[in-house]
């Protein structure tokens, strides 16, 4: 499970005078980051085993960006959908689900 570092913007409702921090070289920052956990993690991902990729962000570019990316570089990987989900990506939002905003996006390893 990667409990990836964000922008948080999932907690705004809570923190909105966190707004005033957000930029887009923030957000160019986070995702080379989570890109890079990502990458350091995979090798110790085994054999049929799961990957969880969970962060407190509502961004694409830090959410399904990130995965799009790591399915396209890593073709072993299969993206395990929220049936419940049109892209197959579980999301809480904080006007529908009365939280605050989370992302997970989850994968087997097929090796």
């Amino acid at each position: 499970m990667i409990d990836a570092p964000c922008s948080g913007t999932g907690t705004l409702r809570r923190n909105p005078d966190a707004k005033w921090k957000l930029s887009e070289d923030l957000f160019r920052d986070f995702q080379r980051d989570q890109m890079a956990i990502l990458e350091k993690s995979l090798p110790f991902l085994k054999a049929r085993g799961r990957l969880f990729y969970i962060t407190c962000s509502i961004e694409p570019c830090e959410n399904e960006e990130v995965l799009t990316r790591i399915f396209t570089d890593h073709p072993e990987l299969h993206m395990i959908k929220d049936p419940e989900s049109e892209d197959g990506y579980f999301r809480l939002w904080p006007h529908t689900d009365g939280t605050d905003g989370f992302f997970m996006g989850s994968a087997v390893n097929n090796k």
